[in-house]
């Protein structure tokens, strides 16, 4: 983990935003290949995602939590089990692995390179 690029990290957060608030996301992903390809189509990844990700990248390597409610899936579960009287359905969440492994996920885009 402390091998990640700052710099350009924050450069990328700073981009993917102002390129979501100018209309401009689907071509600043297709520049960082981030989505999929289908013939001569592109489906860009999803802006809440990807960004998320990032936002989680760099709270982690300031030694905070970006997301610290489970995720909606999560507390929709619960709930409905709750005011369905359901008993023994409670569904656990790990608030410092989720940031970890959503964390992870982009891990390798921000990796130094090593000076030969």
């Amino acid at each position: 983990m402390e091998n990640v690029n700052v710099e350009k990290l924050v450069s990328d957060i700073k981009s993917g935003e102002e390129a979501h608030r100018t209309g401009c996301w689907k071509k600043w992903c297709e520049a960082r290949g981030l989505g999929r390809r289908y013939g001569e189509y592109f489906y860009a990844s999803s802006y809440e995602d990807h960004m998320t990700s990032l936002y989680t990248l760099r709270a982690l390597l300031r030694g905070r939590m970006h997301r610290k409610n489970p995720p909606p899936e999560i507390r929709d579960f619960n709930r409905s089990m709750r005011d369905n009287n359901t008993p023994g359905w409670q569904l656990g969440w790990d608030m410092e692995e989720h940031n970890r492994k959503v964390a992870m996920s982009v891990v390798p885009h921000y990796a130094r390179e090593e000076a030969a």
